[in-house]
């Protein structure tokens, strides 16, 4: 019976089906009330038209009759519901095969082949040898020891041997495409074209783009290659018979594939994806992640650099890792100032484990000229002097062995600190700090002692020399100064220090001060570090107008020591948070090992000889301290550096904060809740104790030495990406700001070019603009209406496809198994061919046909004759 419907319908006999045909639910033009009433009147008029017929008809005749008529208004009313009939063939028509190649810069490695197997590998798929086991010649080897990876997929999709295009183009239709940072379709197009010529976009493959979206590229792919009719994924498995992927597998652009797998494994029967991983799973690498240190310091001090070095497949290798020097903007050639510090000075990195290996190295050297400059850290072969060209390491890639940095060395005698020290009283803090910092060069001192005696204010005719000035300065003064040290002061007693004066006639209110600080910080960048005190801070200053500056949130119910409890009886040890650990602010010695003894994260060391005749010197914990001030925490936005060590509080966030910084506007605000860190002068003397407050205050002033200007700061970042535009912010000082403002920027090659800055508000005081630098290398800028030091930066070429290099062997199997597909490498090619054209044919490919009965002319011709026939039967009845 369904070969007859199948000839009826003019469709091939002989073609399988899946299942018998079947009668699709009727979808009416008209509704289903409308359809009801006319079935309604037809049986009514068919019962009327007979039912009352003459006496001489019958009742068989009758009822014989009148299904006829029903049979004809069935027959209408059917050409409105307008059956269907549908057949569930089996169509052999090919499927799709989608072939894509990766054609992002990471294809472009040339590996350096070492082991026995990667060039044997190689050398099966450039068609030197057919058997995995064959031993290569010198010259095989030599040939292979660096082809590109996209070199080995053109080699691989050429093969005779494997006959990857051929076997799979005739069993499929083949959809190839490339993909980078976008996804192109190498479709010829011309089924007539010759292999030669169907090929000829695989000789174009060049791995160029500078980015991997393998993702996407599958996604786009699938979408073109979905059902044509109803534009959905439903028809996918269908149609398309899997994914061939040619790739290192380094997905670093768009969602991942992952993103994509379960899709694919739920549409139909499934599409696999099939891989060839290209590259070495473990390629010979020596990467520079990062790099950093002070973007400024003082010419004589020592500067501290770190990087981070990650390192693979070098088992066995020493690294000689080294830091060099030159002028910025310069061309002569780098000098040595510092070889890596981590395993002893001078010494070179030994390699012991072959996997992926990270660790921090450390750089010191002495910034014993002013100036700008370019740091350039740098890790070869200690056989390569210095020259990461040499690759005497045989690495995929030498550019990640490089990182720059720029390092600004100020002068002193030509631009110090300015420091303005304010206490109430000259307690013992106050009188070690004020000696220190009188006698340090690179500071210029300014103190505000209120308890002072008047005589000892400095006076150009009794004493020039002196420090001391007698009055708190408003804010114009104020921007003279890069950092305030303010003291345990009774608010009251700030307000009458900054009272009436020979030079100033009308005395401020507090909120005028307090006004005063808050620009001194906010605005002009200063940097303000409060010290308590057993007298007034910070119990008397609980909502007052300098609480909101603090990084601490002040204890409401605290009360200011009073009798012996101001003294202290019992010892209080100091820790150093995991912020703290990372600030040079804190390091109190030269050596880390040194250092994490003196604050008690490593047991003491004793004095010992080191074997040489040196003597290394005993080191002991910091003494302890007998006093911090009580506040209740942190605030959200702040950084708490050292804290009381209180074991029985597992969160330190929670233990009572020392010593906390936080950005307040342009600027910074240090608290710190004791006044007893002269306690570390015990046994030691000042060395500790005068370190810590000499790196404390350059730590402050040093960002505002290198972004402010009197009546200006200027701002860019330390280093831009090649095609990244470069942001560029003035906010001036003064009162005048007109709409625009001009700023010149100088390229590596001295060429200037002028840009406009234009102010971002109308109440504002910040200049805005940008531009994208025409190439890479050091850049220096400044203002043309405000003449100052220029601003360096430098563009680099980030290339993130050479961030990773190793070919990520196992995603790209998890990707294959989880979608029925497989994952191969070269000697399995062959395999996965097969593989792709054995499972192809396991899958049918549905064709459903439908048919309309309602508009056939065997369905018009049924009408006709059941009409006709009662017709007949009524004339020989007699009946009209």
């Amino acid at each position: 019976m369904e070969d007859l419907l199948l000839k009826f319908f003019g469709i091939d006999a002989s073609q399988p089906t899946s299942a018998p045909p079947e009668l699709l639910p009727a979808s009416p033009y008209i509704e289903t009330g409308w359809i009801v009433l006319l079935v309604v009147l037809a049986v009514f008029a068919t019962v009327m038209a007979y039912r009352w017929a003459p006496a001489e008809v019958s009742w068989p005749r009758r009822i014989f009759l009148a299904g006829l008529r029903l049979a004809f208004f069935a027959l209408l009313i059917g050409i409105l519901l307008q059956p269907t009939l549908r057949f569930n063939l089996v169509d052999e028509r090919e499927k799709t095969l989608i072939l894509m190649t990766d054609v992002s810069q990471s294809m472009s490695l040339a590996d350096p082949r070492v082991e026995d197997v990667d060039l044997q590998r190689a050398a099966y798929v450039m068609g030197m040898v057919k058997d995995r086991n064959a031993t290569l010649s010198t010259i095989q080897k030599s040939n292979v020891e660096q082809v590109s990876r996209i070199d080995l997929v053109k080699a691989a999709l050429r093969n005779e041997d494997l006959d990857l295009t051929g076997q799979l183009d005739e069993k499929f239709d083949l959809a190839p495409y490339t993909f980078g940072e976008s996804t192109e379709d190498q479709n010829p197009g011309d089924d007539n074209e010759t292999s030669q010529e169907y090929n000829r976009w695989v000789e174009r493959l060049a791995a160029t783009s500078p980015a991997t979206a393998i993702g996407a590229a599958m996604d786009r792919a699938v979408n073109e290659r979905r059902d044509p009719d109803g534009g959905s994924v439903k028809g996918l498995s269908d149609r398309v018979a899997g994914i061939f992927l040619m790739t290192d597998g380094g997905n670093n652009r768009g969602p991942t594939p992952e993103s994509l797998m379960e899709r694919l494994k739920s549409v139909g029967d499934g599409v696999p994806v099939y891989i060839y991983g290209v590259g070495l799973t473990k390629p010979r690498d020596a990467n520079i992640l990062g790099f950093t240190a002070s973007s400024s310091v003082f010419k004589g001090d020592k500067v501290a650099a770190f990087a981070r070095l990650k390192t693979e497949g070098l088992a066995g290798q020493e690294l000689d890792v080294k830091l060099y020097i030159r002028p910025m903007g310069s061309n002569e050639e780098f000098e040595e100032v510092s070889r890596v510090l981590s395993e002893g000075e001078g010494e070179l990195l030994a390699i012991a484990q072959d996997g992926i290996q990270e660790r921090p190295v450390l750089f010191n050297f002495d910034a014993d000229t002013a100036g700008n400059f370019e740091l350039e850290v740098r890790v070869t072969s200690p056989s390569d002097q210095g020259n990461p060209a040499a690759n005497s390491l045989k690495e995929a890639d030498v550019s990640n062995n490089v990182k720059r940095l720029a390092l600004e060395v100020i002068d002193p005698e030509k631009r110090p600190i300015r420091v303005l020290l304010v206490d109430e009283a000259p307690r013992w803090e106050f009188q070690y700090l004020m000696a220190m910092l009188g006698r340090d060069s690179q500071v210029k001192l300014d103190v505000l002692l209120f308890e002072g005696a008047k005589t000892i204010v400095k006076n150009d005719s009794l004493n020039p020399d002196s420090p001391y000035i007698g009055q708190f300065p408003d804010e114009e003064a104020i921007r003279d100064y890069d950092v305030v040290i303010l003291g345990d002061i009774n608010p009251a007693a700030l307000q009458r220090a900054a009272g009436s004066a020979p030079n100033q006639p009308t005395a401020r209110s507090n909120k005028q001060i307090v006004d005063g600080l808050h620009n001194f910080v906010a605005l002009y960048g200063g940097r303000l570090v409060v010290m308590a005190g057993k007298r007034h801070f910070p119990a008397a200053y609980v909502s007052s107008g300098i609480e909101p500056m603090l990084p601490v949130v002040l204890n409401d119910d605290a009360a200011q020591p009073v009798g012996t409890e101001a003294y202290g009886q019992t010892e209080i040890r100091l820790v150093r948070t995991s912020d703290g650990q990372v600030d040079n602010m804190l390091r109190l010695a030269d050596d880390e090992v040194s250092n994490r003894v003196l604050w008690g994260e490593a047991p003491p060391r004793p004095g010992a000889s080191s074997g040489g005749g040196d003597v290394l010197e005993q080191v002991k914990p910091l003494p302890s301290i007998f006093w911090v001030a009580d506040v209740e925490k942190i605030k959200p936005t702040a950084q708490a550096l050292l804290v009381v060590d209180d074991e029985s509080k597992a969160e330190r966030f929670k233990q009572r904060p020392v010593l906390a910084l936080h950005r307040y506007g342009a600027g910074e605000v240090m608290y710190m809740g004791t006044d007893n860190l002269w306690r570390w002068r015990k046994n030691s003397g000042e060395e500790h104790h005068k370190r810590f407050w000499t790196q404390l205050v350059q730590r402050m002033a040093l960002p505002r030495l290198s972004e402010f200007d009197r009546d200006f700061r200027l701002t860019v970042n330390r280093a831009y990406r090649a095609g990244e535009p470069v942001r560029v912010t003035a906010d001036l000082f003064g009162e005048e700001r007109p709409q625009e403002i001009n700023a010149v920027y100088t390229d590596a090659s001295g060429n200037e070019k002028a840009i406009t800055l234009r102010l971002s508000g109308e109440d504002s005081r910040t200049y805005e603009g940008d531009f994208l630098p025409p190439t890479t290398g050091n850049y220096a800028i400044h203002l043309v209406e405000h003449p100052g030091k220029p601003r360096y930066f430098s563009v680099v070429d980030t290339n993130i496809e050479m961030k990773d290099t190793a070919m990520r062997e196992a995603e790209l199997r998890e990707l294959a198994g989880r979608t029925g597909g497989m994952f191969a490498r070269e000697f399995e090619l062959k395999e996965l061919r097969d593989r792709i054209i054995s499972d192809a044919g396991t899958r049918n490919v549905n064709a459903p046909e439908d048919h309309a009965l309602w508009s056939t002319i065997p369905y018009f011709l049924l009408l006709l004759l059941v009409i006709t026939a009662e017709w007949v039967i009524r004339k020989l009845s007699y009946l009209k």
